[in-house]
């Protein structure tokens, strides 16, 4: 019989790892702990977790999830400049373009992903072992999630996965380990990473799993329950108050842009909503989020969410936001981009231009 998930090892044999964790299958993991990402001195190996036995329980798509699922990293942990990198998608070269345009040193520098570090490019593994080498904080993103689910499967990979087998053991634990969210709360605002989005008015772990990997836009949703008092109910119907503007907590997560969806980073980012932005567990202030997932709406700059995807899979560009902090923690940043080297993936298709 299987042993408690709780006790099963990440150190075993990727081949092992998948017969053991096939069938262990429970709910949302949502931890939040704080302490020192370079355990083992900065080299990425064992960023986010201890290391001796972890949970391997399953997200609702079928991959591991993360040992810790949103992680804090503090002011003395990040160097002070931190480089956060949009969808790289297997472009390899394009991102060592980048750091050399944005002036990266690992001494000076703290390298962070948005996650989608695989597909559509020509080279899934290679971008997974530089970021583990570099010693980067990255944060999963769907296709991360697909690659993982995938990885860890005991039935068989399909061919557009087969890259996954050439990662090694200590790149899927670092690889597996990427959590759904990075906060940095000592700074001034408060800066969060995560690949998709969040939904304004909720607390960091009453989001969803989707949500962190999968979203793009919100619909207006008004409450079912008689919240709203008889007047304001009467001017809603005469359209006298607009659509746009429900409780916080109204809000419908759309995957596919929609008529009816509006991006949510200008939500987010609404200035008569600024409350709603104070979604980390240690800070009340209102929190900068750094994302990506968006090729389509591309470079997004609203004054609390800046969206980093730029389409260099589809022969666009890579894009970071270099992050500066100021000896008071306030921080400013800067946008820096490099041209894709080629068009590797056709927007829309689901296979990679050869």
């Amino acid at each position: 019989c299987l042993p408690p998930a709780c006790f099963l090892p990440r150190r075993l044999g990727r081949l092992s790892r998948r017969r053991l964790a096939a069938g262990i299958s429970v709910g949302v993991l949502s931890a939040h702990l704080c302490y020192s990402w370079r355990s083992t001195g900065g080299t990425g190996t064992d960023l986010y977790a201890p290391a001796l036995a972890e949970p391997m329980i399953k997200s609702p798509s079928g991959s591991p999830l993360p040992p810790v699922a949103h992680v804090c990293v503090r002011r003395h942990e990040v160097r002070d400049k931190i480089l956060i990198v949009g969808d790289i998608h297997g472009c390899l070269d394009e991102t060592k373009d980048l750091l050399s345009a944005s002036g990266y040193s690992p001494s000076s520098h703290t390298l962070v992903s948005v996650g989608d570090l695989v597909n559509k490019g020509p080279s899934s593994p290679g971008v997974v072992r530089f970021l583990r080498e570099e010693g980067a904080l990255a944060v999963r993103g769907n296709h991360d999630d697909s690659a993982l689910m995938h990885a860890f499967s005991s039935e068989g990979i399909p061919e557009k996965y087969r890259y996954v087998e050439q990662l090694s053991d200590t790149d899927l634990d670092w690889y597996s380990r990427m959590p759904l969210s990075l906060r940095f709360p000592d700074l001034n605002p408060p800066i969060l990473v995560v690949h998709a989005g969040v939904v304004p008015g909720k607390m960091l772990g009453e989001q969803e799993f989707d949500d962190f990997i999968r979203m793009r836009q919100l619909k207006a949703k008004f409450p079912t329950t008689p919240s709203l008092s008889w007047f304001d109910s009467i001017k809603n119907l005469l359209g006298i108050v607009p659509s746009s503007s429900p409780k916080s907590s109204s809000w419908e997560t759309l995957v596919r842009p929609s008529p009816d969806g509006t991006l949510w980073a200008k939500i987010y980012s609404d200035p008569e909503r600024v409350k709603d932005a104070a979604i980390l567990p240690d800070s009340t202030e209102p929190t900068h989020v750094f994302f990506g997932h968006d090729a389509v709406a591309g470079l997004q700059q609203e004054s609390w969410a800046t969206g980093l995807d730029t389409g260099c899979c589809y022969g666009k560009s890579l894009t970071a936001a270099l992050v500066t902090i100021n000896p008071d923690n306030t921080w400013t940043s800067d946008i820096v981009s490099v041209p894709a080297r080629a068009m590797h993936s056709v927007p829309g298709s689901k296979k990679k231009k050869h």
